[in-house]
């Protein structure tokens, strides 16, 4: 074995194509019963409902070009942004749109600043300042008190550069997009091993072993564990 992969996220499915391509021997551990990480697609009758990752942002290159290696529809999103008051919907498109203004005036100069800190210097309303918070929250996943105002800058400014404020889905399901690397692994130089939750990883000099314990293996799972030189 050359390499060893923890997570069938598409990160780690994607390194393993790379390495399989150059010859290289892998195996790949992933803690549950399935591949694609955050990306989670459960099918339906009628449509592909995602229950992890849902749109493509902007149009990055990295994305576009699995998509068209693997015949992967995307699709523009169309409709509009609502947002929940009290219980009711209403419209948030004017909301957003000043949301978007908040973050194109983040500093690009030092000395930087939380974003919270820069939020209540900003003199804007409340409920552009409570939908900005939401926003870092939830897309970000950050703390307010805590992220950059600058790194949040560059993120706009990279969103930007890719077309960020147009929206897209994938309409087969975004899991076409983890089949699209997956099938394009060399399975005779990859070994791929479900339901292995690693739980210590032990680095010395020339050496590093990854303890795994092997989940449903009733009555009470197996341990395992896999070494190799470095």
């Amino acid at each position: 074995m050359d390499a060893l992969i923890i997570g069938g996220g598409i990160a780690g499915l994607t390194a393993a194509r790379h390495l399989t391509e150059a010859g290289l021997r892998v195996t790949l551990l992933e803690a549950r019963d399935r591949l694609g990480g955050r990306i989670c697609t459960h099918s339906t009758a009628e449509f592909p409902v995602e229950l992890g990752a849902e749109f493509v942002h902007g149009r990055p290159q990295e994305i576009l070009a699995l998509a068209a290696e693997g015949a992967v529809p995307i699709v523009p999103v169309k409709g509009h942004f609502r947002r929940k008051i009290n219980g009711a919907s209403a419209e948030a498109g004017q909301l957003m749109e000043k949301v978007d203004q908040l973050f194109g005036k983040l500093p690009t100069r030092e000395p930087d600043e939380s974003f919270q800190y820069y939020l209540d210097r900003s003199g804007e309303d409340e409920d552009i300042k409570q939908q900005a918070l939401r926003y870092v929250e939830g897309f970000h996943a950050a703390n307010p008190s805590l992220i950059s105002a600058r790194s949040l800058r560059r993120d706009s400014e990279a969103e930007e550069a890719i077309d960020g404020d147009h929206q897209y889905r994938i309409a087969s399901g975004y899991e076409s997009l983890v089949w699209a690397v997956a099938d394009r692994i060399d399975r005779k130089l990859c070994d791929v091993l479900m339901n292995t939750a690693v739980h210590e990883i032990v680095w010395r000099q020339g050496e590093v072993i990854a303890r795994t314990f092997l989940r449903n293996m009733w009555p009470r799972g197996l341990s395992s564990r896999f070494r190799w030189a470095c």
